[in-house]
C-alpha cells in the first residue's frame, strides 16, 4: 500500500534524459519551515549529505502532528531561526524569499501547498513538485539552487509517506557522484559488438556514442553522443552500453 502511495507521488512521469542530470548539482544547502513531515524530512536529508542547514520557524517553533516528529524542539533551535510571527504563511514566506527555488512533497491540493504556491509565483522563484530524483537533479542544475527550499505536506500519516519519498529523492539527487581522474577511460559495459566508443584526438576529452540506461530506471533507454572531460562527472549508478 504504501508503494502504491509513493507512486501516486511520482505520479506518471519519466525521467528525461539530459547532461543536467550527468552532473553535481550545485546545492549546498537545504532550509525549511521545520514543520513535521516533509520539513523535517528535508533538514534530515541534508544532515545525511552534510549540507549547511537552515530556515525559519514559526514563533514558538510551531508545529503539529508532534506524534510523528523525528526532530526535537531543541534540534530545530540549534538550526532554525524564530519568526517573530507565529502565522504559517509568514514563516513560509520567509522561506521562499531566503531560497534560490522550492521542491515541494506530497498532495499539493492542501491548504499549505496551495499557499506555498502561490508565494512562489508571487515572488517568481523556481519550483518543482514531486520530482523523481533525477527531475530534481535536472532542476537543481538548470536553475543553479545553490539554497533548496524543501516544503510538503505536514506529518500526517499520508504526509508521512511523501516525507519518506521526499528524503529518499533529495539525497539521490544531490548526492556527490564518481568524478573520473584524468586520463581514466570511461568504463562501458558492452552488450553488442555493433557498438563503438570514439576517442578524440585530444587527450583531454573523449567522445561517446552510446545507448544509456540508468540503474533507477533500467527499462529506458537513451542514445547517447557526447565528447566530454574526463574529469566529468558521472552518477555511480550510470551504465553506458555501446550498440
Amino acid at each position: 500500500a504504501k508503494n502504491k502511495q509513493i507512486e501516486e507521488i511520482r505520479k506518471t512521469k519519466r525521467p528525461v534524459a539530459s547532461s543536467a542530470s550527468l552532473v553535481n548539482p550545485p546545492t549546498t544547502k537545504i532550509i525549511s519551515g521545520g514543520q513535521t513531515g516533509v520539513d523535517e524530512a528535508g533538514l534530515i536529508a541534508g544532515k545525511r549529505l552534510n549540507l549547511e542547514l537552515g530556515g525559519t520557524a514559526p514563533k514558538g517553533y510551531k508545529r503539529n502532528n508532534l506524534q510523528n516528529a523525528r526532530l526535537t524542539k531543541d534540534e530545530l533551535k540549534k538550526t532554525l531561526k524564530e519568526s517573530s510571527s507565529p502565522n504559517y504563511k509568514d514563516r513560509t514566506k520567509q522561506n521562499v524569499v531566503d531560497s534560490d527555488g522550492t521542491v515541494l512533497f506530497g498532495n499539493t491540493d492542501s491548504t499549505g501547498s496551495k499557499q506555498t504556491i502561490n508565494i512562489l509565483k508571487k515572488e517568481k522563484k523556481p519550483y518543482i513538485v514531486n520530482p523523481t530524483d533525477e527531475e530534481l537533479r535536472i532542476f537543481l542544475n538548470n536553475k543553479g539552487i545553490k539554497t533548496l527550499n524543501v516544503a510538503g505536506n505536514r506529518g500526517t500519516e499520508q504526509g508521512m509517506v511523501a516525507a519518506r519519498y521526499a528524503e529518499e529523492t533529495l539525497i539521490s539527487a544531490i548526492k556527490p557522484t564518481k568524478k573520473i581522474a584524468k586520463g581514466e577511460p570511461v568504463k562501458v559495459r558492452p552488450t553488442s559488438k555493433k557498438g563503438r566508443i570514439v576517442k578524440s584526438d585530444d587527450p583531454s576529452k573523449i567522445t561517446v556514442l552510446t545507448k544509456a540506461r540508468t540503474a533507477r530506471d533500467p527499462d529506458k533507454e537513451f542514445t547517447v553522443l557526447r565528447t566530454v572531460d574526463r574529469e566529468s562527472n558521472y552518477p555511480d549508478d550510470l551504465d553506458l552500453d555501446p550498440f
